[in-house]
């Protein structure tokens, strides 16, 4: 089986502004091309209406050269990451500042919003056209935007949030890309503040230009920002996420990451680079993260995803083909066991392999269960579990209880077995060993759940004849003993 490079995966990342692609996906984006993925950006504005940064460019704050001189810092940017950028109204591959069809609406509030051409009053369902168009155009297969907040609530994120839902959500299922949105678990939040806190040494401003502090360096407080300080309110408070919210993750190279870096410095007007950190118009010193997290949207309602991602998934790798890891990992012989639990006024049983000791002081033993399993939905509901280690010669009952589709109810009526005597479950009586378990806890790891037992009982099958120096084994896709 032919399995898809990176080449045959596509990237599109969908901003409202010049910058949004560095300062919100930049790690990503520079990574992701590294890797050989062809990466592409769609800018919906021009940012006409962006505070400027530096004193010698301030001058071009409010007036129709902001526009021209932001999508040549775009541009730079873009060759920085190594992808190709693209802004809304433009033909691909041909840079024109003219032809944008949207423009800057402002921060909420802001008088810039009431002009026709403005972001936030295009039609909902023809922008989402757009962003399809675009999506179609170049292939992508991993589609990268905003949360449902827009970051840190701009009314032109928000409405690039909703087209780029829309867009992904109105395409064929079957050519349907994934979806993610750029967020900060709340822990990486805090590192970043505590390293800013120790690694930057705040100014006072020295300057002012329309009304705002200018020269200066604002270091928040580790603990969250200072209301009494409203420069100090966190930008990207809204971005920041708890921890399970992030499903995913990228971490940059040391290439990747001086590119994200030189990506920021060609962005002049909005952002200033220093070593290890990074300022805008606010003032506020952000640590230049090493990484990015992302929340897998849902198409249907726009919404991250949540869940328990106590272990989170690469965005596009690195990580090995599933069915090469899982035909790598069948060479590993491992145990028969049958696990036993209540379902309802029932009982249900599958076979398993995935059992480990976990714990001698406690006594503990984890399963690992498939979420899609009715299994663990009982053990959920029921509590307890029992473990059957299998001798070679009850492989018909081990094979039995992996047949998909078998029924629930009956299941155990031609395996025999007994009541055990803790937790009152079914134990078969020709198992070699077998262990009464009580959950104390559980863990969602990526499709499994692992579920850990206080092991309240332990014994040998009832059997008489039973060869216990024969045991049975899972070995390339097959049941055997080991003679």
């Amino acid at each position: 089986m032919q399995h898809p490079t990176p080449a045959d995966l596509p990237v599109l990342a969908v901003h409202a502004h010049p910058d949004d692609e560095t300062l919100a996906t930049g790690v990503a984006l520079a990574t992701l091309a590294e890797r050989g993925h062809p990466v592409h950006v769609l800018t919906c504005t021009l940012g006409d209406h962006g505070e400027v940064m530096v004193p010698g460019l301030q001058h071009l704050e409010g007036t129709e050269a902001l526009a021209p001189h932001r999508r040549g810092e775009l541009a730079a940017a873009a060759e920085a990451l190594g992808v190709q950028v693209r802004v809304l109204g433009e033909e691909p591959g041909r840079p024109d500042p003219a032809a944008a069809l949207f423009r800057d609406s402002g921060m909420a509030g802001s008088p810039e919003a009431a002009h026709p051409r403005a972001l936030v009053n295009a039609d909902r369902s023809a922008l989402a056209a757009l962003v399809r168009e675009e999506v179609e155009r170049t292939g992508a297969r991993i589609v990268l935007t905003y949360d449902e907040t827009g970051g840190y609530g701009h009314p032109d994120h928000v409405a690039v949030h909703r087209a780029t839902v829309a867009a992904v959500r109105s395409l064929p299922a079957e050519t349907r890309p994934e979806l993610y949105a750029a967020v900060t678990p709340r822990s990486w939040e805090a590192e970043g503040r505590r390293w800013v806190a120790d690694h930057v040494d705040p100014v006072e401003p020295t300057g002012s230009f329309r009304g705002r502090p200018t020269e200066g360096v604002v270091v928040p407080r580790p603990e969250g920002p200072d209301p009494e300080h409203p420069r100090e309110v966190d930008a990207w408070a809204s971005g920041v996420r708890p921890d399970e919210d992030v499903t995913h993750e990228v971490h940059g190279t040391p290439s990747s990451l001086a590119a994200v870096s030189a990506a920021r410095r060609a962005h002049a007007t909005q952002v200033t680079e220093h070593d290890g950190w990074w300022a805008m118009t606010n003032l506020v010193a952000h640590r230049a993260a090493p990484a990015e997290g992302y929340s897998r949207l849902d198409p249907a309602s726009g919404r991250v995803v949540t869940g328990d991602s106590d272990l989170r998934a690469p965005l596009a790798g690195p990580m090995a083909d599933r069915d090469a890891f899982r035909a790598a990992m069948s060479a590993l012989p491992t145990g028969v066991t049958v696990l036993t639990t209540r379902w309802g006024s029932g009982v249900h049983a599958m076979t398993a392999n995935a059992v480990v000791p976990v714990s001698l002081h406690p006594v503990l033993l984890g399963i690992l269960v498939d979420n899609a399993a009715r299994f663990g939905e009982a053990v959920h509901a029921s509590g307890v579990f029992a473990v059957n280690v299998l001798p070679a010669s009850a492989r018909r009952h081990g094979e039995w209880l992996s047949t998909p589709g078998r029924p629930v109810v009956g299941q155990l009526d031609r395996v025999p077995t007994y009541s055990g005597p803790m937790t009152g479950l079914p134990l078969l009586t020709e198992a070699l060993a077998t262990a009464e378990c009580r959950v104390v806890h559980h863990v969602v790891l990526g499709d499994h759940t692992l579920f850990v037992g206080l092991v309240e009982g332990v014994g040998d099958g009832r059997a008489d004849g039973v060869d216990d120096t024969d045991p049975l084994l899972f070995h390339r896709g097959r049941m055997r003993g080991t003679r």
